[in-house]
């Protein structure tokens, strides 16, 4: 449409989506982490290994009384038990290994008819049902663990000094490795908080790299296009005309690869610079172009993403709105601007496609909003955003 008002006939307001970010598999496995099925390396000080080096205060009533030798071989098959049960049980998880660990307090109970210190194997089974979720489930547990610890050492105990100490040692012992699977939850998280964060910076940089290329290339190769196509009718009858043509376009695709090499390096659009460029590539479609207001006065992040903006929208004007003339209004506010392309040309010009969704994720990530009024009259695309920057 012309430089007279819009009468549009369908205004699409874009919306925007935020992308769903890359799902990250986490876990934690014995003594590791794992990030999308590669384990963090495991240490040995980190896994059931040390904590057997508790396991001979089982026998220190030993040091004034010989156990019976009908006794003996009980605890021998009692310790056969439990050290497979505790080194598999250590590395499953919640459900399995709580079951584990009641298998290893009942152990516990059988050594009460030995004269060992059986609560022993009770603290084993506390501190394994630390180590697994949620806490709130591993609390309860504990605590049925000592009441019934509790039970059987008024039972069946012996002398008190062998079996009453052991009730404060699994909640110590139960507590600490509690406080230990709190401090792994967390760095698990940093982990995978780490690395969502290096995932989410490569793909918005994939991303900016595709739409930088996109909207680059596009209006690029519409030029060169267009020129190539003029010199083609006239180098027959106008050879010095033609050959001036092909010189733009030589310069065009010069223009081109420093472009492509600071979208890549990320180098920021310039407003100005697009709209030279904008006029060049109507002036070769035969497009009138108009621009109103002063683009200099922008900061250089508005500037950036306005220049991104009116660069898509131009190069829809020239490829497909068939229209005479292009307007380009820049209007500024205290800590606003608001950027309109408009053409009198077929309405719908503007094709859904990666170059718009390009304008909505530039527009959006900037706080702005996009509005495109398109009818039989013309085409108007108006993007308002914020403007706090210094030019």
């Amino acid at each position: 449409m012309g430089s007279g008002a819009c009468h549009p006939t369908k205004v699409t307001d874009v919306t925007f989506q935020q992308r769903t970010p890359p799902s990250i598999v986490a876990d934690h496995g014995a003594g590791g982490v794992v990030l999308d099925g590669v384990a963090a390396p495991k240490q040995f000080w980190t896994g059931p290994y040390p904590w057997l080096a508790y396991l001979p205060l089982l026998f220190w009533p030993w040091l004034w009384r010989v156990p019976d030798e009908p006794r003996l071989p009980l605890i021998l098959v009692v310790l056969a038990l439990f050290l497979p049960l505790y080194l598999m049980g250590y590395r499953w998880k919640d459900g399995p290994k709580r079951v584990a660990a009641l298998f290893v307090l009942l152990l516990s109970f059988v050594l009460t008819w030995t004269g060992a210190v059986w609560t022993v194997l009770a603290i084993y089974a506390a501190a394994m049902v630390a180590d697994t979720r949620p806490a709130r489930q591993a609390v309860a547990v504990i605590a049925a663990f000592m009441l019934t610890t509790l039970v059987v050492g008024l039972w069946r105990g012996g002398a008190w000094v062998t079996w009453v100490p052991g009730l404060g040692l699994m909640a110590l012992a139960s507590g600490a490795g509690m406080a230990n699977a709190a401090i792994r939850e967390r760095n698990r998280l940093l982990l995978v908080s780490q690395d969502a964060a290096r995932q989410l910076a490569a793909l918005a940089e994939r991303e900016r790299i595709g739409r930088d290329l996109h909207d680059l290339l596009g209006r690029t190769l519409t030029l060169v296009s267009i020129k190539a196509e003029l010199a083609a009718r006239l180098a027959g009858r106008d050879p010095v005309k033609a050959e001036q043509e092909m010189r733009d376009v030589a310069q065009a695709a010069r223009e081109a690869l420093v472009e492509v090499r600071a979208a890549v390096t990320g180098m920021v659009a310039s407003l100005p610079r697009e709209l030279d460029a904008a006029r060049l590539a109507c002036s070769a479609a035969g497009i009138e172009f108009q621009v109103e207001g002063r683009p200099d006065t922008l900061g250089q992040g508005a500037g950036a993403v306005l220049a991104m903006v009116m660069r898509e929208a131009v190069t829809n004007v020239v490829r497909h709105s068939g229209a005479a003339s292009c307007r380009i209004l820049i209007a500024t506010q205290p800590g606003r601007v608001q950027l309109s392309v408009t053409d009198d040309g077929n309405g719908g010009s503007m094709i859904e496609g990666s170059g718009l969704q390009g304008l909505r994720a530039r527009v959006a990530a900037a706080g702005g909003t996009l509005l495109i009024n398109s009818g039989s009259a013309g085409t108007e695309v108006v993007v308002t955003m914020p403007d706090t920057g210094a030019p």
